[in-house]
């Protein structure tokens, strides 16, 4: 199994999200050296509903109420999903935005049973419930739910 290898910048000074042309090697080397005292993101091999690829520092909405990513709980944001890279999996995972506290966002997740752990990588499994609905760069509005 081939895997994707694609790449975004966040530029800071011009404030723009820059995307990796074609995968090939003076593509890539040309990116990273125009680029690399930015914030460079990794594609994590998954697309969205939407068909969209989905990028470290994306958010993401679960949009299937069938899902068991779907939340209707007294924290309006339990169905949102921050894309990070998790040191301690040595992988991509998804993190779960809330208003709660821990303590009341435990309980939360209680109520549905307990079977749910977060963060989830579940959730990039199941990418086709989830929607891109922004980035911590090019959103910074959103960055305050966390």
């Amino acid at each position: 199994m081939q895997r994707d290898l694609k790449f975004r910048a966040w530029d800071r000074s011009q404030k723009y999200m820059a995307y990796q042309g074609d995968a090939d090697l003076e593509t890539l080397s040309f990116f990273m050296f125009h680029f690399g005292s930015d914030i460079i993101m990794q594609y994590t091999g998954r697309d969205d509903v939407n068909k969209m690829p989905i990028f470290e520092g994306d958010f993401l909405k679960c949009t299937n109420p069938e899902s068991m990513f779907f939340h209707v709980t007294q924290d309006v944001l339990s169905s949102y999903f921050l894309v990070l890279w998790d040191k301690r999996k040595n992988g991509w995972n998804s993190f779960p935005i809330s208003t709660l506290s821990d303590e009341d966002f435990n309980k939360a997740i209680q109520q549905f049973g307990g079977s749910i752990t977060w963060p989830d990588d579940n959730v990039l499994n199941n990418s086709w419930h989830f929607e891109i609905i922004g980035n911590m760069y090019e959103n910074p509005e959103m960055a305050l739910w966390l």
